[in-house]
């Protein structure tokens, strides 16, 4: 009777995973076929990669069919103005018949993005990843870290969608009348050694993330409602390797990823999606150059005389707000941006020329020795110029170097790289420090 009883469950358990593709092995699509619902126009920087889960498809995983699901609402979605290109991607998982592996599935995915070079033609990728398809998402980007590194740091973000990284209680019941490897594949943490080396493997991988260019975000949502009798993958299950809190919505296993526009699911994808392009998940950079009266640039080993002119290059890694100070040996700041020299600044900016105006030029003072200039640049707000021009102007004895003692109090560590040996000519050095969204550049101008 329990054996009996224990097959009645797993086949109503097959029936209702079967709605990770609403009760369908093959869909319009075929099984391995991709969903691409909209060529996207040539402002498309972006592309969104959906995968769906054990038993699901390109198609009916996301919506009820090839007009009405995500992919072809975040496709046409007008808050994005063209910005995006989606494609959903489709492999075979059926409920009995034997299968790929997740290991396998990943390879094959992997492979077929790869041949479509998606990696180097957006500047973004983010996967929208639905239970097992999360799994296979990790294995997949663990394969591309290990065969081709640079790619991986186009893989802006994953959602994980209700993804059981601990594994999944219901497929040790599944396993026992499947033979469908992907059920194996998602028994429970604990007692699976492969899945947990799959887990292992994915942690590395973002405690490997470059702290400027912490790629990809992880994001983990997670399901509150039960699927029939069953709750599929639990909170408990959904938690690891998550960059912000889980969080959850009121939906089942299968509905939380067949959102319509304006859904709490969709909206929180659609938000860091927004984040990703406007490049808040990555630490704000800013460098300089010195240029002469013709705009070449003048090599850091120039030695450079007094009276020199020249004029300051700034760039950024995003658009922020600027505030430059110069200094003497004596320790006295002017303000050269924004000011009547350098120009005045109305919105965030990626590149400065100070002086604004290309007739115009720096001058180095009459005597020997080290000018230094201060840029300070905020992606995040604007800068208090008032505030911050009144405190760092303050004389204070030393010179400027109490300045870099504050700032290294803040975290912001702008010591030299090296010191310049004894007898060295003076040349041009650039120290820079960041933090989030403020960062701080120090040019130090050596002249004879």
């Amino acid at each position: 009777m329990p054996a009996i009883f224990l097959h009645a469950c797993c086949c109503l358990l097959l029936a209702l995973l079967g709605a990770c593709g609403d009760g369908r092995s093959t869909s319009a699509t075929g099984a391995d076929a991709d969903f691409e619902p909209a060529r996207a126009g040539p402002a498309a920087s972006t592309l969104v990669v959906f995968v769906h889960g054990v038993l699901g498809d390109a198609v009916t995983t996301f919506g009820a069919d090839r007009e009405h699901n995500w992919p072809v609402l975040l496709a046409s979605d007008p808050a994005f103005a063209g910005q995006l290109a989606v494609l959903s991607l489709g492999y075979r998982s059926a409920p009995l018949a034997g299968g790929s592996n997740v290991n396998e599935i990943a390879n094959r995915l992997l492979v077929r993005l790869r041949d479509k070079d998606v990696f180097r033609r957006y500047r973004h990728v983010v996967f929208v990843a639905h239970s097992m398809g999360g799994l296979v998402v990790k294995r997949m980007l663990v394969q591309l870290q290990a065969d081709g590194p640079a790619e991986l740091g186009a893989v802006a973000a994953v959602f994980f969608i209700a993804t059981p990284a601990g594994g999944a209680d219901l497929a040790d019941v599944s396993a026992w009348v499947s033979g469908n490897p992907q059920f194996r594949d998602m028994r429970g943490i604990d007692a699976n050694t492969l899945l947990q080396a799959y887990e292992d493997d994915w942690q590395a991988l973002l405690r490997a993330r470059p702290s400027q260019r912490p790629y990809p975000r992880a994001f983990c949502v997670y399901e509150t409602r039960a699927t029939g009798p069953f709750h599929v993958v639990p909170r408990s299950r959904t938690q690891a390797g998550c960059d912000e809190r889980p969080n959850a919505f009121e939906a089942d296993h299968l509905g939380i990823v067949k959102p319509v526009r304006r859904d709490g699911v969709y909206e929180y994808v659609g938000a860091r999606i927004r984040r990703v392009l406007a490049g808040d998940y990555l630490a704000l950079q800013i460098h300089a150059q010195l240029t002469a009266a013709d705009d070449t640039v003048l090599p850091p080993d120039l030695t450079l005389r007094s009276g020199q002119q020249f004029a300051l290059r700034l760039h950024a890694s995003k658009p922020a707000w600027f505030l430059v100070l110069a200094g003497d040996s004596a320790g006295k700041l002017v303000r050269l941006y924004p000011s009547a020299l350098g120009g005045q600044q109305e919105v965030p900016a990626a590149q400065l020329r100070i002086p604004a105006s290309a007739k115009e030029m720096l001058q180095l003072d009459h005597a020997v020795g080290v000018e230094t200039i201060y840029v300070f640049a905020s992606s995040a707000s604007r800068l208090d110029l008032p505030q911050a021009t009144a405190e760092l102007a303050r004389p204070r004895p030393g010179g400027t170097a109490w300045l870099s003692d504050e700032l290294r109090k803040r975290g912001l560590d702008i010591a030299p790289k090296r010191a310049a040996p004894a007898g060295a000519p003076r040349q041009v050095s650039f120290d820079a420090a960041s933090i989030g969204a403020q960062a701080v550049l120090r040019v130090s101008i050596g002249h004879i």
